[in-house]
Protein backbone atom coordinates (compact mmCIF):
# COMPACT_ATOMS: atom_id res chain seq x y z
CA UNK A 1 0.00 0.00 0.00
CA UNK A 2 2.80 2.39 0.87
CA UNK A 3 4.47 1.81 -2.51
CA UNK A 4 1.29 2.81 -4.32
CA UNK A 5 1.06 6.01 -2.29
CA UNK A 6 4.65 6.87 -3.17
CA UNK A 7 3.97 6.23 -6.86
CA UNK A 8 0.90 8.46 -6.79
CA UNK A 9 2.93 11.21 -5.13
CA UNK A 10 5.58 10.94 -7.84
CA UNK A 11 3.04 10.89 -10.63
CA UNK A 12 1.60 14.28 -11.60
CA UNK A 13 -2.12 15.06 -11.57
CA UNK A 14 -2.20 15.04 -15.37
CA UNK A 15 -3.29 11.37 -15.74
CA UNK A 16 -6.02 11.87 -13.13
CA UNK A 17 -7.41 14.94 -14.89
CA UNK A 18 -7.11 13.19 -18.25
CA UNK A 19 -9.24 10.30 -16.98
CA UNK A 20 -11.83 12.71 -15.61
CA UNK A 21 -12.00 14.56 -18.94
CA UNK A 22 -12.20 11.35 -20.95
CA UNK A 23 -14.93 9.84 -18.79
CA UNK A 24 -16.74 12.57 -16.81
CA UNK A 25 -19.41 10.76 -14.83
Amino acid sequence: MEELAQRFRRLPRQPLTANLELDPS
